[in-house]
């Protein structure tokens, strides 16, 4: 009565049978007595007490149950065929799943594992780096050394330098003087 009343539908098929205090056929007098809704049975009993019962109420039809028998059995065949292929389904999917579970997990071990040997190889790249940058502290500082030194000595040499090339410079002058008068006794003899 209250789907009737509800969804005002155009046809109603109603099973003589129902679950409940009642029958089917009740609930079509309730439903006659508020709505002008044409009514169809169904039903498995054709028994002549239950089809009187029924045509009281002034259906349009009524249909007893051995074709819709027949249909229902088809097409519960049709479920349990449709349900044992969507079990198949549901078990490849779930195979699927697992695998697809594993192949993730391994795929996260091999990320951490890799991770791993990045910040490995990070720290000894960093360790070299930094022993490098000593490396080339320490060189530095000697080639600064070096220099300075290299200046020192440049410098120490022109200060012995400028000397000896004095003192040259007088022997020169000297070796040249004692020629002259070495060249002149000789013509004077």
């Amino acid at each position: 009565m209250k789907k009737a009343e509800k969804l005002k539908p155009d046809l109603i098929l109603m099973d003589i049978v129902l679950k409940g205090e009642g029958d089917g056929i009740d609930a079509v007098r309730e439903i006659k007595n508020s709505f002008d809704i044409p009514i169809i049975y169904l039903t498995a009993y054709s028994d002549e007490n239950t089809i009187k019962r029924a045509e009281i109420t002034e259906p349009k039809h009524i249909e007893v149950q051995e074709y819709f028998t027949e249909m229902k059995n088809i097409l519960e065949n049709k479920i349990e065929g449709k349900n044992s292929a969507l079990e198949r389904v549901n078990k490849d999917l779930n195979t699927q799943i697992a695998k697809r579970i594993q192949v993730e997990n391994q795929f996260h071990e091999k990320y951490e594992k890799l991770k791993k040997e990045v910040g490995n190889r990070k720290a000894e790249f960093e360790m070299s780096a930094e022993k490098m940058e000593a490396e080339i502290g320490d060189l530095k500082l000697k080639t600064d050394e070096a220099t300075e030194s290299s200046h020192e000595k440049e410098k120490l040499l022109k200060d012995v330098q400028s000397p000896f090339k004095r003192n040259m410079q007088r022997i020169s002058s000297l070796t040249s003087l004692q020629s002259d008068y070495i060249g002149d006794q000789i013509m004077k003899s």
